[in-house]
C-alpha cells in the first residue's frame, strides 16, 4: 500500500510540475508592446463604428478586441511571456478588458506623455501597431488624420511628413525597440512602409537583428534570455548584442530559473531522498530487515532490488505526466521538430540519470547508518550542499581566481585609439580639402565650378573611405587582440567554474541538459559568429547598391540648377534577411556527452557504493 501511494502522488505531483516548470520558463521570454488604434481595424469605414455614439460602436469594440486577442496570440506563439497593450483609440476605453488574457497588461484613458506609445521602455524586444490609419494628406485612406485633424493641419519629423504610425516607431525606436508588424487598411500599411521606402540612400540603413527562441528553451532556458538578443548592424564596426545585464557575463546567469530543470534538480532529488533515505536502516529500525534474512535471501539480490525497485517506483510514473506535458508543448503554440523532440527526450534521460544517482546515494547513506532520523539529516546535508551551494560557490570562487577585464575596459581603450587615429586623419583630410577646394576657386565658369565641386566631392569620399578602411582595420586588430584575450580568460574561468561545478550530480546535469537545449554558454558566441557573418553578407550588400562601404560619414552637396535626378527610393525588400541556425545535431550531442557520462559515472559510483556497504551491514 505504501509503493503504491507513492506512486500516485509522484504522478500528479509530476504532472503538475511539469506545466508549472513549463510556465516559469515562459515567464523569461520576449516581452512584447501592442499598439491598438480603430480605424484601421476590420470593417471600419465611418464614424459610427468609432465612438460611444455610433450605433456598431459596441460590435467594432468587439472586433478591435479580437483583433488585439490575435496578436497576443501570436506573440505568445513566437516566445512572448509579457505583453503589454496600449488602447490608443479616441476615449482609450475601447478594448473590452474581460476578454483579455490575466497575464497581459493594458494602458488605458488619458493622459499619456508617450500619447499611443505610453509605458513602453528600453525593455521590450518588439513593438505590434493593430488598427492604425493613413494621414491627413493621404486621400486614398479610411479615417485618414494624424492625431487631431481638426487641430492639426500636418506633422513633420525631420522635415518629412509622419502618420500616427511614424510618430510611433520614432518613440518605439528612441527606445531601440524595432516594429515587427503594422496592420490597418491598404493606403495605411503602404504609407508605413514607405516610411522607410523613403529613404533613398542604402549606407543610412542599419538593420537589427535578434535571437529568435528556440522551441526547448520553454523548458531549459538556460543563459538563453540573459544574453543580449538584439543587434544593430552597420557596414562596419564592431557589434554588441543589447538588451541584458548579464550579456557581458553569461556565467553568472546559470542555475537560476524554475522550470523542468529547476523540478527534477531541485523537487524531484528531494522527493528521490524522501523516498530512499530509510530503504536499509529504516528496515532495520523496523525490523524487517532481520525478518528478511532469516530466509535464505542472497545481500547482492536484496540491494540491487532496492536499488532497481527505489527506480523504477520513482522515474516510471513521472514518466507518464512528462510525457503528457510535453504533448501539451504543440497545443501552446510551440513549434517542436523531429530534432527538437530527441534532444527533449534526450534532457529527460539525463534528468532520470540525475535522479538515479540521487537514489543510489541516498541508498548508500541508509547503509551505512543505523538511525533514518541520522541518514535524512546527512542526505539533506549533502543535497543542501551539492545542489545549492556546489554550483553557485563555483562562479564565485572563479570569478575571485581568474579576473575578466569587463566590457567597458574594452570598449574604453578601443574608444582611446579610435580618437587617436580620428585625430590623426583629421589632419590630411583638412589638407585635402583646402586642396580640393582652392582647385574649384580657380574656376571661372560656373559650369566648369559645378563640375570641379563634384569631381572634389567624389574625390573626397573616395579619399575618406581609404583613410577609414585603414582606420578599421586597425580598430579590427585591436578589437581581435582584446576580444581574444577576454574570451580565453573568460573561458577560462568558465572552465575553472564547470570544473568545480561537476562534483556535483546537479551541475552536470544543468550542464547536459543547457546544452542539449542549445541554452549553455556556447549559445552567445554562436549567435555572436552568425551575426558577425550576416554583418558581412549586409557590408557587401551595401557595397552593391552605392559602390561604398557603410559607416563613418560621406560629403553630399547640391548646387542650384543641379540637374541631376534623384536617387530612387530603396526598397526594404531587398534586405539580406537574418536567418538564426542552431548549431548541428551532432555538436550538440558531443557537447553534452560529457555530463551525461559524468551522470552514468555518478550512478555508477554510488550504486556501487550502496551495493559495498550493504554487504558489511549489520541486519540485526
Amino acid at each position: 500500500m505504501r509503493i503504491h501511494s507513492s506512486i500516485r502522488t509522484i504522478g500528479v505531483l509530476g504532472l503538475t510540475l511539469g506545466l508549472v516548470g513549463t510556465a516559469e520558463a515562459q515567464r523569461d521570454g520576449l516581452k512584447i508592446y501592442i499598439s491598438a488604434d480603430m480605424e484601421g481595424v476590420v470593417g471600419v469605414v465611418t464614424g459610427d463604428q468609432l465612438g460611444p455614439s455610433g450605433f456598431e460602436y459596441g460590435r467594432f469594440r468587439e472586433f478591435m478586441t479580437r483583433e488585439v486577442l490575435a496578436a497576443i496570440d501570436a506573440a505568445k506563439a513566437a516566445g512572448a511571456t509579457e505583453v503589454l497593450v496600449s488602447d490608443s483609440h479616441g476615449n482609450g476605453e475601447n478594448i473590452l478588458i474581460e476578454m483579455l488574457p490575466e497575464d497581459v497588461m493594458i494602458v488605458r484613458s488619458w493622459p499619456r506623455p508617450l500619447m499611443m506609445m505610453q509605458g513602453i521602455d528600453e525593455t521590450f524586444d518588439a513593438a505590434i501597431f493593430l488598427g492604425y490609419h493613413s494621414g491627413t494628406h493621404n486621400t486614398a485612406g479610411v479615417r485618414a488624420h494624424t492625431i487631431s485633424s481638426a487641430r492639426l493641419a500636418d506633422v513633420r519629423l525631420n522635415g518629412r511628413s509622419v502618420p500616427e504610425a511614424g510618430i510611433s516607431a520614432a518613440i518605439a525606436g528612441h527606445f531601440g525597440v524595432p516594429v515587427i508588424m503594422i496592420s490597418g487598411d491598404d493606403a495605411a500599411v503602404a504609407e508605413d512602409r514607405r516610411q522607410l521606402e523613403g529613404q533613398t540612400e542604402w549606407l543610412d540603413v542599419s538593420p537589427s537583428v535578434f535571437l529568435p527562441p528556440q522551441p526547448l528553451a520553454y523548458l531549459v532556458p538556460g543563459i538563453s534570455n540573459d544574453i543580449g538578443r538584439n543587434t544593430e548592424v552597420r557596414g562596419r564596426g564592431g557589434l554588441r548584442p543589447e538588451g541584458s545585464r548579464f550579456g557581458d557575463e553569461p556565467l553568472l546567469a546559470l542555475f537560476r530559473f524554475m522550470d523542468l530543470e529547476f523540478t527534477f534538480q531541485i523537487v524531484l532529488s528531494l522527493l528521490a531522498i524522501l523516498f530512499a533515505y530509510d530503504a536499509v536502516c529504516g528496515e532495520r529500525e523496523r525490523g524487517t530487515l532481520r525478518l528478511t534474512f532469516s530466509q535464505a535471501v542472497p545481500r547482492a539480490t536484496y540491494i540491487l532490488g532496492k536499488l532497481v525497485g527505489s527506480l523504477l517506483a520513482l522515474t516510471v510514473p513521472l514518466l507518464i505526466p512528462l510525457a503528457a506535458g510535453a504533448l501539451l508543448l504543440p497545443l501552446m503554440g510551440v513549434p517542436m521538430s523531429s530534432r527538437d523532440w530527441l534532444l527533449l527526450s534526450l534532457i529527460v534521460a539525463s534528468g532520470m540519470l540525475y535522479i538515479g544517482a540521487i537514489l543510489g546515494l541516498s541508498v548508500m547513506v541508509s547503509a551505512l547508518t543505523r538511525r533514518s532520523s541520522t541518514s535524512f539529516v546527512l542526505l539533506l546535508s549533502l543535497w543542501v550542499v551539492g545542489v545549492l551551494i556546489v554550483p553557485r560557490a563555483s562562479v564565485l570562487l572563479a570569478a575571485r581566481s581568474v579576473e575578466v577585464p569587463s566590457m567597458d575596459q574594452l570598449l574604453s581603450q578601443r574608444s582611446r585609439l579610435r580618437a587617436q587615429l580620428w585625430r590623426d586623419d583629421q589632419a590630411v583630410i583638412d589638407a585635402f580639402m583646402r586642396e580640393q577646394l582652392s582647385g574649384v576657386r580657380d574656376e571661372e565658369d560656373s559650369m566648369e565650378m559645378q563640375s570641379a565641386m563634384q569631381a572634389g566631392i567624389a574625390a573626397f569620399n573616395t579619399k575618406f573611405d581609404e583613410l577609414a578602411e585603414e582606420r578599421q582595420f586597425k580598430l579590427a586588430e585591436l578589437d581581435a587582440r582584446l576580444t581574444e584575450e577576454r574570451r580565453n580568460r573568460q573561458r577560462w574561468q568558465q572552465g575553472l567554474a564547470l570544473g568545480i561545478a561537476r562534483i556535483s550530480p546537479a551541475s552536470a546535469f544543468s550542464l547536459a541538459a543547457a546544452h542539449l537545449a542549445g541554452t549553455s554558454l556556447d549559445l552567445p558566441e554562436h549567435y555572436l559568429s552568425q551575426v558577425n557573418a550576416y554583418q558581412e553578407r549586409f557590408a557587401a550588400f551595401q557595397k552593391e547598391k552605392t559602390g561604398r562601404s557603410g559607416g563613418g560619414i560621406r560629403l553630399v552637396i547640391r548646387m542650384e540648377g543641379d540637374e541631376e535626378d534623384e536617387p530612387g527610393p530603396i526598397d526594404p525588400a531587398e534586405l539580406p534577411a537574418f536567418v538564426f541556425n542552431p548549431p548541428p545535431l551532432g555538436t550538440v550531442l558531443r557537447a553534452g556527452v560529457f555530463d551525461l557520462s559524468l551522470l552514468a559515472f555518478f550512478n555508477l559510483l554510488f550504486f556501487s557504493g550502496a551495493f559495498v556497504a550493504f554487504l558489511r551491514y549489520d541486519v540485526r
